[in-house]
């Protein structure tokens, strides 16, 4: 199963890349909150707590293109190999 998961990170690439690159935020500053989250959510499987304004945005964005869902008021990756290409293919700051 490993090396299926993988072979589906390495053609799913621009996908992924994609997903980093434009899904979420709308604009500089959301953008750069939802890599936050996602990079912390990859992290920890845990939600972030980020006091601004683009993090509502960010999230609901996240959650309309189904990347991330709230499950007992956790947000977790729907997809487990999204969360896994963001652990391991994305900066840490």
């Amino acid at each position: 199963m490993e090396f299926l998961s993988d072979r589906l990170l390495e053609r799913g690439e621009p996908y992924f890349r994609n997903l980093w690159d434009e899904t979420p935020g709308a604009d500089p500053a959301t953008l750069a909150v939802g890599r936050r989250i996602l990079r912390q959510i990859a992290a920890t499987s845990g939600e972030t707590h980020v006091d601004v304004p683009e993090v509502a945005r960010a999230v609901e964005r996240l959650q309309c293109y189904d990347i991330l869902e709230r499950v007992e008021g956790s947000l977790r990756f729907q997809v487990p190999l999204i969360e896994r290409w963001m652990r391991e293919h994305t900066p840490v700051d």
